[in-house]
């Protein structure tokens, strides 16, 4: 992202199926986020949706969501998402 640009109040990771990516999507994009002060970062994975919410600098567990969760977001008033329409693959 350019410097000059505001970052985002959410950044979403879609979880990539290759082992090898792991740590990008579940590390190096998080650290990315939270150096940047993004206040929410979503992780989805096949079966998950896991919600952190940055507090102090560092991200927070804030939700874990599954088929009939709705994910809400503090950071996007009035997102409400039913967990069952992301992609399953």
């Amino acid at each position: 992202m350019p410097v000059s640009m505001v970052p985002p109040i959410v950044d979403v990771e879609v979880v990539s199926p290759a082992e090898m990516r792991h740590d990008r999507d579940y590390l190096a994009e998080r650290e990315r986020s939270r150096d940047l002060g993004i206040p929410e970062f979503w992780i989805v994975d096949l079966q998950v949706v896991v919600g952190l919410g940055l507090d102090a600098g560092a991200y927070n567990k804030a939700s874990e969501l599954r088929k009939l969760d709705r994910l809400v977001s503090p950071a996007v008033l009035a997102l409400e998402l039913p967990v069952e329409r992301f992609p399953e693959d």
